[in-house]
């Protein structure tokens, strides 16, 4: 096996992530408050100026608030996937340096092409056939018909309709914002180098001396042994996150530069209420435990899940990136595909937890 540590493939990633926390401000501090994660000042700091930069794009830069709100408004609140017009048409990994390029290929994009890299973003990975998806989009009544199937709000989907009947004018719209923004972003950015620095040299120096066991400390949930090569890369504005994609036998992680700390808090060995308070409070949710119930009977694959359930696949990977964080769920591989599996000796410690708080011990 071979884990390759590249420290600027999240930069683009980051970028987004930057934008989209300028629009999306509520729906960041409801998933904060969710994973009870406590923002020190040097973090919030970070993302500053990111959450009083909206005014100063617009009349420093000429970014309207409508224009940013029209490409990276969340469409599905309950997923971690970045589900907006943006994330549709630029949702790549690499070194910012890439940006340019991959605006002058949107730009160059036949409209059929675009108008299906936004939809497959908009729906979240919900079962939808291609070849489907192209007849809807040669007919406009057919294309207003999806497109109010789509649960999202009705400026949302008059944003779609707009965006489905003239792709090219929006894709010209959205290459300029990002390209006035990017000047905004590396400047703000500045402030984020010593930790930059300090991180990766830390990382990389930890992964040459102690390989997968230091992935493993960080986060146990993906059996990593199953890859022949695994590309790990740090997010500095998606501090507290753990994101990973499957390609063939590579598997891609992006780590946090928070991360291992909101991890070792929630699973804080010295204390037991800590631990299994998560926990329980993720059993009270009825989405997640009907998962746990369908992988109690089997380990399945997230399309699987969200058929059983309903629910969009990326709504299903929100519910499983909190289950994975608790420990209840890890992941494991079938050729090119990930599945999860139930950790039933963790489910098996919040009983005994239980019977012990409540000295059921006869029960």
């Amino acid at each position: 096996m071979k884990i390759i540590y590249k420290k600027d493939y999240g930069e683009i990633y980051d970028f987004l992530t930057s934008l989209w926390i300028i629009v999306n401000k509520d729906i960041l501090e409801e998933n904060l408050k969710e994973s009870e994660i406590d923002l020190d000042k040097d973090v919030f700091n970070l993302d500053m100026d990111i959450f009083n930069v909206l005014s100063k794009l617009e009349k420093k830069n000429g970014i309207k608030k409508e224009s940013l709100y029209f490409f990276f408004s969340q469409y599905n609140r309950n997923t971690e996937t970045f589900n907006t017009i943006a994330h549709g048409l630029l949702g790549a990994y690499g070194n910012i340096d890439k940006l340019e390029v991959l605006l002058n290929d949107l730009e160059g994009s036949n409209e059929i092409y675009l108008v299906e890299k936004v939809f497959k973003s908009i729906i979240g990975g919900k079962a939808i056939e291609l070849n489907t998806l192209k007849k809807i989009l040669n007919s406009q009544e057919d294309k207003i018909g999806f497109i109010e199937s789509i649960q999202c709000t009705p400026e949302q989907k008059w944003n779609l309709i707009l965006f489905a009947n003239e792709p090219k004018k929006y894709v010209l719209e959205f290459c300029e914002i990002i390209r006035k923004y990017i000047k905004v972003y590396e400047k703000n950015l500045e402030k984020m180098n010593k930790i930059k620095v300090k991180y990766n040299d830390e990382f990389e120096k930890n992964l040459r001396e102690n390989g997968l066991e230091y992935l493993k400390n960080i986060n146990d949930i993906i059996n990593y042994e199953k890859f022949d090569e695994i590309i790990v890369y740090p997010l500095f504005v998606n501090f507290f996150s753990f994101v990973y994609n499957l390609t063939d036998d590579r598997l891609e992680i992006g780590i946090g530069f928070k991360h291992k700390e909101f991890i070792d808090e929630i699973r804080d060995k010295n204390s037991n209420y800590k631990k299994y308070d998560a926990i329980l409070k993720i059993l009270g949710d009825k989405s997640k435990l009907n998962i746990i119930k369908l992988l109690n009977k089997s380990e399945m694959y997230g399309t699987e899940i969200a058929e059983k359930l309903n629910l969009t696949t990326a709504t299903v990977s929100h519910h499983m990136s909190q289950l994975c964080v608790v420990g209840l769920v890890t992941l494991d591989r079938s050729d090119t595909k990930i599945y999860y599996k139930l950790n039933k000796k963790r489910l098996k410690e919040v009983v005994l937890y239980l019977k012990n708080e409540f000295d059921l011990s006869d029960c």
